[in-house]
């Protein structure tokens, strides 16, 4: 008995919550594009308006005990925004929404309440009035047309268990259903149709009506219903992609690896099992942010658990499911970076200097990059961008940003390119990007949701400072060889930069700590001058090889690599918080690398001739360079190393080597006299010589010192630079404004058979690498002998 009154009392509670809602949606506003002088704004995404059609309630009832569809429409209204509008018809009762609602966690409940809610008293399956379905039908189509508003995304939802009754023309119904199903398709409103039941002959027969396969769902109970609601809430949210399917047993478990970048708007992961005979599968979900921090379910039932994250935290997201008997799991995954305005802009200019200003339109596929695009069925083209700048003063300024085609560098993006103030402090930027709707011809706005600001400083010391990372390859940091023209494969040295800037917890939001991207020079020269054993910024017969005139380095693409905490030596000037390590600290670097895609033309051939390579990093206006780690330097030479094309015992008397074609690079050996001579000279014969070259010396002791004697047998005139180990012969054109000529002509000079107070080894080995300044051979001869015989 007290469980009938309870029922009884439950019933009547939840009947009282149809009669609530119609009175809530009768006071409710519709929410309309919002409007003004330059026309209606795009919102992050298309507003969406949905209705649910209910039909054959009280077998829905029994098909469906454990209520999924009512937690499949809470999904469905989690799912929308704030924005976005809802409402019900329950078809043969007469109730319907007077008005759409707006999102809210009252209203989701209340319509999802009335999904479960059990069919009116005195309500049957089967409609005294045969029509009321299309009846229904047709007036979601009329609630969708109050308010309606250009660039809203709408959609109904028809959930059915009706069969047809026994004076019901079941030919005139389907007749009835293919014009309702038309109305749709006129009026461009996705009609989705589920029929539960075996015998639900009438809700099978509108399902069959819906000409798109995607759009219609036959299911035998409610079991079916978790895959159904999986399914639509892709299609009404309009993602694309097609659903993870893994086949589960109780004794293995999928994790799922989800990537997320930065600015990111949403995480959505829509988990949902199918059936067997003995039901919906039960599952367990442990879902874990970059943290590793527990996530829990936005909305959670039978056979679904649903997880949506706003603007979730960069970096890899996973998931793991765990099912109790063996099934078919479904995995909808959506990292939605919405309808936006994305910006690159820097977050400190130094006063008086220009910078770029980079934003692009983004859309839940990704960048837009081509003039026209679609969105949620919809094809739309970009007009123009423009920028307004509010500087500490109040005073405010518009400039058009100029839209990049295809064929530049960065697609699609809208720049500003030589942007400054004189003005030091915060300055505040808002950004538009216009569209137009090609089917409708209506103009848009899309603006940027997040407050963009650049601080103008009035010292370069108050910017990041940014510094050279890694150049690769490296050289061999015991024996410096050069790294060879070419590999095994005849693929020459392949260039890669990385420099990071300290961005501290500005890194973990906003990657584009610098701007859109720094600059750097890579630069050949024949020989590098080297002072305090550090190489200086004279290059000899420097030249840049790239197409362009600088290097452009992007912040690297990986979320994980770039907030990724790093460990330095503290600074002793800031004490460390109680319970961390006193001589160590972390932070966030921002890394900046090249090459990022598009790949530079040129990059695979940056490092195909002979020479000393040289990349630095530029300064700019939005960041300093540490001068300390600004360049780094890498040779290339010829074939491997080997050793002198000519036998000893074949040598002239007095001559320790004698190379007929040296090659440019390459390794030549001789041995020291017994008795090692007080006076050995070096001389190089060159054919067609334009620059020069340049020649290292090495022993097992270390560097062969040069002498201070040297100079040219016969003309042309030679420059000759010593240091150290190291000569550099130039040669010199008779006039210094005329472009170097071939021309001939013979080198001598000294080599000290004595450095640091140590004599030359008899019969130990000595080494010198030749080199040309300008990259091509121009030595014929090298003879190295004792000058006194």
């Amino acid at each position: 008995m007290l469980a009938r009154v309870l029922a009884s009392a439950i019933t009547l509670r939840r009947y009282a919550l149809i009669a609530a809602l119609a009175s809530t949606i009768a006071a409710a506003t519709t929410h309309a594009a919002d409007s003004g002088a330059d026309g209606p704004r795009l919102l992050t995404r298309p507003r969406r308006d949905i209705v649910f059609v209910l039909d054959g309630l009280a077998r829905l009832e029994q098909l469906d005990p454990d209520g999924v569809r009512e937690s499949g429409i809470r999904k469905l209204l989690y799912g929308l925004d704030a924005t976005d509008r809802a409402g019900v018809i329950r078809a043969g009762e007469g109730f319907q929404a007077a008005e759409l609602v707006g999102i809210t966690d009252d209203t989701r409940e209340e319509i999802a309440g009335l999904a479960g809610l059990p069919a009116a008293p005195g309500a049957s399956d089967t409609p005294a009035a045969p029509g009321a379905l299309v009846r229904a039908l047709n007036d979601s189509l009329d609630l969708l047309r109050q308010g309606e508003s250009p660039g809203v995304v709408s959609s109904v939802v028809a959930l059915s268990a009706a069969s047809f009754g026994p004076e019901e023309d079941a030919g005139a119904s389907t007749t009835a259903f293919a014009e309702a199903v038309a109305s749709f398709d006129e009026a461009g409103v996705p009609l989705y149709v589920t029929a539960v039941g075996p015998f639900a002959d009438k809700a099978k027969a509108l399902a069959h009506a819906v000409p798109h396969a995607d759009r219609r769902w036959v299911v035998e109970t409610g079991n079916g219903l978790p895959m159904v609601f999986g399914g639509l809430l892709a299609a009404i949210q309009g993602y694309g992609g097609e659903p993870t399917i893994a086949r589960m047993d109780p004794h293995s478990s999928d994790m799922a690896s989800v990537p997320v970048l930065p600015n990111a708007e949403w995480l959505q992961v829509d988990i949902v099992s199918a059936a067997d005979a003995m039901g919906v599968v039960p599952f367990r979900v442990f879902m874990l942010g970059p943290g590793e921090q527990f996530v829990r379910p936005v909305v959670s039932g039978v056979g679904n658990a649903f997880y949506r994250v706003r603007h979730p935290a960069p970096g890899t997201w996973g998931a793991m499911v765990m099912a109790e008997r063996e099934v078919d799991i479904a995995r909808y995954v959506v990292v939605d970076y919405g309808v936006r305005v994305a910006h690159y802009f820097p977050s400190a200019v130094e006063i008086g200097r220009t910078a770029p200003l980079h934003f692009r339109l983004v859309v839940t596929d990704g960048p837009v990059e081509t003039e026209a695009f679609k969105f949620s069925g919809s094809t739309y083209s970009v007009s123009h961008g423009e920028v307004t700048i509010t500087d500490p003063t109040g005073m405010a300024d518009t400039l058009t940003a100029a839209w990049q085609g295809a064929e530049s560098r960065f697609p699609g993006e809208h720049v500003v390119d030589d942007w400054s103030s004189s003005v030091a402090g915060e300055h505040d930027f808002s950004l538009v990007v216009y569209v137009r709707h090609d089917e409708t011809g209506g103009e848009f706005v899309v603006r940027n949701t997040e407050p963009v600001t650049i601080s103008v400083v009035s010292d370069g010391k108050e910017l990041p400072t940014v510094y050279l990372a890694a150049v690769e390859p490296e050289q061999n940091p015991m024996t410096h060889d050069p790294l060879p023209l070419v590999d095994e494969y005849g693929t020459p040295p392949l260039l890669r930069v990385q420099a990071e800037a300290d961005g501290a917890e500005t890194a973990l939001t906003h990657p584009y700590l610098l701007g859109r991207y720094i600059k750097a020079r890579v630069e050949r020269g024949t020989a590098v001058r080297v002072r305090d054993q550090a190489a200086d910024d004279s290059l000899i017969d420097r030249v840049n090889v790239l197409s362009e005139e600088y290097a452009l380095l992007e912040p690297d693409p990986d979320p994980d690599a770039r907030h990724k905490p790093r460990t330095r030596p503290r600074d002793s000037s800031t004490p460390p918080d109680f319970g961390s390590d006193p001589h160590f600290e972390e932070y966030y670097p921002v890394r900046y690398i090249f090459p990022t895609p598009p790949l530079p033309p040129d990059w695979m051939s940056l490092l195909a001739r002979e020479g000393h390579y040289r990349v630095k990093l530029v300064d700019g206006a939005t960041y300093r360079v540490d001068p300390s780690r600004q360049a780094e330097v890498r040779q290339v030479a010829g074939p491997p190393p080997h050793a002198s094309q000519t036998p000893e015992e074949a040598l002239p008397d007095g001559v320790l080597l004698l190379v007929e074609r040296p090659q440019l690079g390459a390794v030549y050996t001789f041995r020291a006299p017994d008795p090692v001579p007080i006076d050995m000279s070096l001389e190089v014969d060159m054919v067609d010589a334009t620059r020069g070259f340049w020649a290292d010396f090495n022993g097992p002791g270390g560097p062969i010192s040069l002498g201070n004697g040297g100079w040219p047998a016969r003309e042309p005139v030679f420059e000759t630079v010593r240091e150290g180990n190291t000569i550099s012969v130039r040669v010199l054109p008779d006039d210094e404004d005329a472009p170097p000529q071939p021309r001939p002509g013979t080198l001598d000079v000294d080599i000290l058979a004595e450095w640091s107070g140590t004599r030359l080894t008899p019969g130990a080995p000595y080494t010198i690498t030749f080199t040309s300044l300008d990259g091509e051979p121009t030595a014929a001869r090298i003879r190295i002998g004792d000058s006194t015989r």
